[in-house]
C-alpha cells in the first residue's frame, strides 16, 4: 500500500509543479528510467532522494511516503498558535539557501 501511495503522490506532485520526469531525474542526478520506476511503484528511491524530492516539492517526507495526509511543511510542524504571518515567515525562511538563512539569523540577533 505504501508503494502505491508514494508512487501516486510522486506523480501528482511532479505534474502539479509542471516538471517532466526528465526534469526531476536531472535535478536528482538519476537516470530517467529510474525515476519512471518510482512513479510506477516498481522501485523506491534511497533516503537521500526522498529528502531531495520532499525539498523540491515543498512537502514532508512523511507526506511523500504516505504516513500523513498533511502535505504543507509549515502546517505539519506548526503550533496551532502560529499566525498566518508567522507561517509565511517560516515558509520563506525555508526557501532561502544556507548562506541567506545564516545572514538573516545574524541580522535578527
Amino acid at each position: 500500500m505504501m508503494k502505491e501511495t508514494f508512487a501516486q503522490r510522486l506523480k501528482s506532485l511532479r505534474t502539479e509543479h509542471g516538471f517532466s520526469q526528465r526534469d526531476i531525474a536531472h535535478k536528482l542526478n538519476v537516470v530517467q528510467v529510474s525515476y519512471l520506476r518510482w512513479e510506477q511503484g516498481k522501485t523506491e528511491p534511497n533516503i537521500n532522494n526522498i529528502c531531495e524530492l520532499s525539498r523540491l516539492f515543498g512537502v514532508t517526507a512523511d507526506y511523500l511516503l504516505g504516513n500523513t495526509d498533511e502535505s504543507d511543511m509549515v502546517e505539519a510542524f506548526a503550533e496551532p498558535s502560529y499566525t498566518a504571518d508567522e507561517k509565511k515567515l517560516i515558509e520563506s525562511y525555508r526557501k532561502l539557501d544556507n548562506d541567506k538563512q545564516s545572514a538573516l539569523l545574524k541580522f535578527l540577533r
